[in-house]
């Protein structure tokens, strides 16, 4: 009798174990469910697109992309802010990407007279919000309308490729990371990505905690839509419909969760 109950007790302990950690990763679990339910039925629904290797690897070259940017989001949003403004700060590093390459032909050069442009424009939000106290959420929104529209008179409204840097890594990796070779409209509707991902990966809209790894799911999460919604030959404005509602529908999961 003795030895039974001593036998049960590591099983007790693993249970509980298992219990708790159920319980502290509840949300990336349930993520995980979702994914894979999706899956399924997208197998179900287009096995010819679904059962071939093109689709994971479109998949596997983009999330690291939306995932690098939404990582970022994912620390304002814990901090209880928002910034809005990064898909122009992407568009100002692309341009002046541009401008530094075309002058000195330095790959190097451009590249670190891009991160050097985003990061004075990240400092300029900075002072904006915590030097002059205007709410994070309306300071990105006019600078994102203001960076824009220098991107727009600097490049007097037209784009331009990165057909200077072919057949240099850079290049490859910004046109097949970007989508399009067109720098100047680099980060058009990526907060939507963005801010999707980190929803769904349970970070709170209001601030508090969060897991770097729920945000990653996320990310695979709006990705395997997008590119289910294009290699199937669908508009891309049902993708962005079904991301809003995801949006929606993830926040109100987190306030009745608190509730």
């Amino acid at each position: 009798m003795t030895a039974r109950v001593e036998n049960s007790k590591p099983e007790r302990v693993r249970l509980a174990a298992l219990m708790q950690f159920a319980r502290k990763n509840g949300l990336q679990i349930g993520i995980i469910g979702v994914m894979l339910g999706i899956w399924l039925l997208f197998i179900i629904g287009a096995s010819d697109t679904f059962l071939k290797p093109d689709i994971y690897r479109a998949l596997m070259t983009s999330v690291p992309y939306w995932g690098v940017i939404a990582l970022p989001l994912t620390m304002v949003i814990i901090a209880g802010d928002i910034d809005l403004s990064f898909i122009s700060i992407m568009a100002v590093g692309m341009v002046v990407f541009w401008e530094a390459y075309e002058t000195t032909s330095s790959l190097g050069v451009a590249f670190a007279a891009s991160l050097v442009s985003g990061f004075l424009v990240g400092l300029l939000n900075g002072i904006i919000v915590v030097r002059l106290g205007i709410p994070a959420l309306i300071a990105t929104i006019g600078t994102q309308f203001f960076w824009r529209g220098v991107v727009e008179v600097v490049r007097r409204g037209q784009g331009e490729s990165l057909t200077l840097a072919r057949d240099t890594v850079l290049r490859d990796v910004l046109v097949s990371k970007v989508g399009a070779a067109d720098g100047s409209n680099m980060g058009r509707l990526a907060e939507l990505d963005a801010i999707a991902a980190v929803a769904v990966g349970g970070t709170s809209m209001a601030g508090g905690r969060a897991k770097v790894m729920g945000t990653l799911l996320g990310a695979i999460v709006m990705q395997l839509i997008t590119i289910t919604v294009v290699m199937n030959n669908i508009q891309y404005e049902y993708a962005q419909i079904l991301k809003s509602a995801i949006i929606i529908f993830a926040v109100f999961i987190q306030r009745e969760s608190r509730a």
